[in-house]
C-alpha cells in the first residue's frame, strides 16, 4: 500500500539528507501525475532535479578536489626526481647550483627558460 501524499510531503520536510529528498520529490513528483495532478507533479520534478543537480555538483567537486590533490603530489614527486640529482652532486662539489626550469606560456604557446644558481 502506497503512502498518503501528505505523509511523503512531512518526512520531506523532516529529511536533512539530499538524496532521500530527492527520492521523496520524485515519489512525490509520479503519485501526482498518476493522480492527474500535472502541475503539482510538474513542480515536484523541478525541484528533484536541482536537488539531482546539486548532488552531482557536490560530487563533481569532490572528485576535482582529489585530482587536484593528485596532481600537486605527482609534480611534487617528478620536482624530486628532476632536482635530486643536481642537489646531491652540488652538495659534493664546489660548483653552485643551477636549476633550468622551463615555462610554458599558455596564451602564446611558446616556452621560456628560467635558471635559479644558488650557491651552497
Amino acid at each position: 500500500m502506497k503512502e498518503p501524499l501528505s505523509t511523503l510531503e512531512s518526512k520531506l520536510k523532516k529529511t536533512k539528507s539530499r538524496s532521500k529528498k530527492r527520492d521523496f520529490l520524485q515519489e512525490l513528483a509520479d503519485r501526482n501525475a498518476e493522480e492527474g495532478n500535472f502541475k503539482v507533479a510538474y513542480e515536484y520534478y523541478q525541484q528533484c532535479e536541482e536537488v539531482k543537480d546539486a548532488i552531482l555538483n557536490d560530487e563533481t567537486q569532490k572528485q576535482i578536489a582529489k585530482l587536484e590533490a593528485k596532481y600537486k603530489t605527482e609534480q611534487k614527486e617528478r620536482e624530486k626526481e628532476i632536482f635530486r640529482p643536481q642537489l646531491s652532486e652540488s652538495l659534493n662539489s664546489e660548483k653552485p647550483l643551477i636549476f633550468e626550469l622551463h615555462l610554458k606560456n599558455n596564451l602564446w604557446d611558446s616556452s621560456d627558460a628560467l635558471k635559479i644558481t644558488v650557491s651552497l
